[in-house]
């Protein structure tokens, strides 16, 4: 398994919906959807903004953590 540590630029989805926040967020893509884990105060407003851009299918919060299922792949 690999894993890569990177900062999210531009406009995408995630970019555009964690910009201006404290929100830290982990990702995981796959051919249908992406797994999301958001930690920090706001990740309320960034789960908002990423389902107006491609859908929230399921969500569990726990604590200050959120895990988060996309409707599709990310732009």
């Amino acid at each position: 398994m690999q894993q890569a540590t990177f900062r999210l630029a531009g406009g995408g989805a995630y970019a555009a919906a964690t910009a201006d926040t404290d929100v830290r967020m982990e990702l995981w893509c796959n051919d249908h959807c992406d797994l999301l884990r958001l930690r920090g105060a706001g990740a309320d407003s960034v789960l908002a903004a990423v389902d107006e851009r491609v859908g929230i299918r399921e969500r569990a919060t726990e604590g200050d953590s959120t895990l988060a299922v996309t409707g599709a792949v990310s732009p």
